[in-house]
């Protein structure tokens, strides 16, 4: 619909951090997310593209996290 009028899609893909709770301790787990945003009307599809994943795996396939 937003191509239609004018509007621009940017893509922006992205680590998502999640805990997963056991019994002794909390885990950080992460889920690498994809967003379509509408810059001009603000629509956003969010598409979960992996779940689960470690820090670990995610440093191994080259994604920079901060924390």
């Amino acid at each position: 619909m937003c191509r239609i009028f004018g509007h621009r899609n940017y893509e922006e893909v992205f680590a998502e951090r999640t805990i997963r709770y056991s019994p002794r301790k909390q885990k950080p787990i992460y889920k690498v997310v994809r967003e379509l945003r509408c810059d001009r009307c603000g629509e956003a599809h969010r598409e979960e593209l992996r779940s689960g994943i470690r820090r670990s795996q995610l440093l191994k396939e080259g994604w920079f996290i901060e924390q």
